[in-house]
Formats: structure tokens, sequence, C-alpha cells
């Protein structure tokens, strides 16, 4: 066995704290030269493991796109590899309408449905040291603490369930050793002729910062991994530290004499922890306002945006709901119990009506087979209840649901796809607002169970906020939505309920 398979099985072994190698893996299979050593020193250093292979095709990339995936089609069939691949179909409009970040959210989802799909639970990647520095760097120009200089982790859950765990065994990998690995073993990989431009800020890292940086500190790389530890190890015990004096307090708030008391780095971690608690973000100058707010120590109630507020009162501070009930995670989760996804079935001709008990109303989808034009109402005004739409390209089942932790959209006449979450804040001032349809639901219960429409992928359509450019009618309208009141515009006998 080849040492760099043996060091690569070990530490997946070792990271997964797995004494049994006779599991079943995912490999993330890119076709680059990091996925492709991954695969085979994997396939060669456990003999015992059950290992799949997932290729992720953007379809960004015309024909490069369809060749890297059969590339790694073929590779899997040499190595006797189960192959699966899972297409995006992101469109032809270029890789520059989709972000980064929001590329590797859409793989992650990928692997993870494969995985499930499987039932598989460790899914492997091939990030290397070179990635781990590159996200250091990216962290800390745009701005982060420490727990961001502490990046990716050897180890960490994938999804919000937690079932599925992934794996980097590579991480503290130079490039070096991969390339003497793939050339001992005349091992050919695909190289993404993308990741020489440097208009994507990780490339411009790679490319152009991190090669000057080595010219001055040729220790860099070392140092920075150096660091990365330091901080993880730090960031680890302090998170146990904050979740400590979260727990420690027996009342519904946290006492301002106790947290005056903490050093003011651990008051500032005990801060953002009680914001996560909530889904909200804790960005700097939050967390600084309520810093200011507990040295004054006065009853107070401050909005902190997100639907939730600060509240000071007897010495006690709370972070609560801007409404008068409770809209705790707890509550969340209670009540996404009470509102469960509602399949809908598309109809090749005729219409169906589709009722959602929480909503008390309907779903009407309507067959448009003899629409050939786009009509005016294929763009409706954000806050309208009914759409045209082109239903050709959904992934998988359609349901309608609240909106879960996670979802992402591609606005409609936006650039690329972003954060539901970001999409209806940045919305906000011009919707229809959630309580309308969730009514029996306070306000800021409401708000974070906004109703979608939404494929396997992604969330297509959000009433009284508009659409995906997913389904953007461009040359002709297959299907149209609307949200019907039951009581007074079903009569139809020929709706069909179903």
């Amino acid at each position: 066995m080849h040492p760099f398979e043996e060091l690569v099985a070990g530490r997946f072994l070792s990271a997964a704290e797995l004494t049994d190698p006779k599991v079943k893996i995912l490999v993330a299979l890119s076709g680059g030269p990091d996925s492709v050593s991954l695969l085979m020193a994997l396939k060669a250093g456990l003999p015992q493991t059950q290992i799949f292979a997932c290729h992720v095709n953007h379809g960004l990339r015309g024909e490069a796109s369809q060749a890297d995936a059969q590339f790694c089609r073929e590779l899997c069939e040499r190595l006797n590899v189960p192959f699966q691949l899972d297409c995006l179909n992101l469109g032809d409009e270029g890789e520059s309408h989709f972000g980064e970040e929001c590329l590797r959210e859409l793989r992650y989802q990928a692997l993870l449905r494969v995985a499930k799909k499987l039932a598989i639970s460790y899914v492997v990647s091939g990030h290397t040291l070179g990635d781990q520095i590159e996200t250091m760097l990216f962290r800390l120009f745009r701005g982060t603490s420490t727990g961001g200089l502490a990046a990716m982790k050897a180890v960490r859950p994938l999804g919000f369930e937690g079932e599925i765990t992934l794996v980097r065994p590579m991480l503290n990998l130079e490039r070096a050793a991969i390339e003497e690995y793939l050339q001992k073993t005349d091992l050919t990989a695909r190289i993404d002729e993308s990741n020489a431009n440097n208009n994507y800020t990780r490339n411009f890292l790679r490319l152009d910062i991190i090669p000057l940086l080595l010219q001055r500190f040729p220790k860099l790389l070392e140092n920075m991994a150096h660091l990365q530890v330091i901080c993880s190890r730090e960031d680890e015990f302090l998170n146990q530290m904050t979740r400590a004096e979260i727990n420690g307090e027996r009342g519904p708030g946290l006492s301002i004499e106790k947290l005056q008391h903490l050093h003011i780095a651990l008051r500032s971690r005990v801060i953002a922890q009680l914001m996560r608690d909530q889904l909200i973000e804790p960005s700097f100058a939050r967390v600084e306002r309520v810093l200011e707010a507990i040295a004054q120590n006065r009853d107070t109630r401050q909005s902190l945006s997100d639907g939730f507020d600060l509240s000071i009162k007897s010495a006690q501070l709370k972070i609560v709901p801007t409404g008068e009930l409770a809209c705790g995670v707890v509550q969340v989760a209670r009540a996404r119990l009470l509102l469960p996804p509602v399949f809908l079935p598309l109809p090749q001709s005729g219409t169906k009506n589709i009722v959602v008990p929480w909503l008390d109303k309907a779903v009407k989808i309507e067959a448009l087979a003899n629409l050939t034009e786009p009509a005016e109402q294929s763009f409706p005004h954000r806050q309208a209840l009914s759409a045209l739409v082109d239903l050709s390209n959904v992934d998988g089942e359609l349901t309608f649901r609240p909106r879960q932790d996670g979802d992402i959209i591609w606005p409609l006449g936006m650039p690329g796809i972003v954060r539901l979450k970001q999409y209806l804040h940045a919305n906000r001032d011009r919707q229809v607002p959630a309580q309308e349809l969730l009514k029996q639901l306070n306000d800021t219960l409401a708000q974070r169970l906004t109703p979608v429409l939404a494929d396997s992928k992604e969330v297509l359509w959000v009433p009284g906020y508009g659409l995906s450019e997913k389904v953007k009618v461009r040359r002709r309208a297959t299907h149209g939505i609307t949200l019907l009141e039951i009581e007074t515009d079903i009569n139809s006998e020929e709706s069909g309920f179903c």
C-alpha cells in the first residue's frame, strides 16, 4: 500500500472515530486532482469499506461539465465503485449568476440527498490544506471571529438533522503530496478552467494573494495551519464555557449582575449564543448593542430585528419575540409538526385544487397546454397570490409547506441564488404579511413559518413576495397557480380535490 493511501485511510477512520471499517461512505467526486486522489486512496486503503462516489454536475459549463461527469463515471467503472450523478441544471446563464457560497451549499444539498437515498452515514470530501488557508483568509478579509478562523472542521454534521457526517481526511495535506501521489500512480484528473478565473474570491486568494504572501513569508501555510488548530481548540473550549453559563441559569432570563462579572470575551459569546438559539444572526453591531445595555443595566426594550427584542427588566436579560406570544426554536418546531407539507401533483390537463388545511386555503393548479405565448401575468406583482409559471424543469415533487432552515431561492430578476431568509428580510416592506395567511399564529411565528412552494432542491414561489427564476416563463407558461379561499372560491364540481 502506498504511504499516501495508508495516511488518508487512517485519517478518515480516526476523524470519523471508527474502529470497524465495514461502513458505507459517499465520496464527493468532482474529477479534479484532490477528489480523484481521495477516491483512489480510500479504495486502496479501506478494502472492507463499501465506497460510493457522487459527481454533482452544475450544468454551467456546457460540454466541459458533461465531460467532467463522463470522466468521473469512467473512473468509477475502472475502480469498480458505484457511481451517482446529481444534475443541478442551473442553466446556461454562466457561473457569474451564482455566488460561490450558493454553489457550495447546492453541492452539499445534492450530496445529502444522495447519501440519504443510499442510506449512507458518511460523506467524504477532498478539501486540503490549501482550501483551509483560503477559507481562513476569505473569512479574515470579510470579517470574522476566532470561531471563523477555526475554518473548516475535519468532521461536522451535514444537514440540519445531523444524521449524516461530513469527513475531510486530507484537510491538513498540502497539494505537493497529492500531486506526487497522482504522478506515482499514473492517475489523471480533470482541470476546471474556471479555477483560473480570479474574479472569484477564492481563486483570487489562491492565484494572486497567497503566492505573493509566500514570497515574503515562506512558512505562511505552516503558520496558518497552526493558527487554525489553536483557534479551533480555543473556540471549542469557549463554546463549552458559553453553553455552561447559559444552561446554569435556572430562570427564563440571564442575570445582569452575573453577566457583568464574566470576562468580556465570554460575555460576548453568551450573548451571541442566545441570538443563535433564536436563529438571529449575531453580528458584531448587535452583540455590542447588548453589551452596552448590560453595562448600563437599566430597564429597556430594544429591537434586534428578525422579529426579536432585547429586554432588560428587573436586572434580567431576555431575548424575546416582538409579538406577545413566545416564538423560540421549540415553538417553531412544534408549529411545524402541525403544518405538514402538502404534495402537489401536476395536472397534465384541466385543473386540480389541493386543500392546505393549516391555511384554510387551497392551491389551484391549472394546466395551460394551449397557452403558447407568455402573458403579462407571468411576472405578477410581488404581493400577488397567483402566478403563471413554467414548471417543466422542477426537481422532484412539488410541495406547499412552511419555510425551513437552509431554504434557498433564485429571486426573479436577480443575478443568483440567495438564502430565503435573506430574501424575505430584504423584501419585508413589500410583503403580504405571513400572518394574513397563517391567521392562527402570532405575527412573529407566522413570519418564521412563511408558506412556500418548493421542489426537492429550492423554493419556487413565496406567495406575497415573489417567484423564482427557475419557474420564470421564458417561452410559454405550463401552469397557473393560485391560492384560493376555500369558502368562497371553490365551487366547481370539476375541480376535484385530491
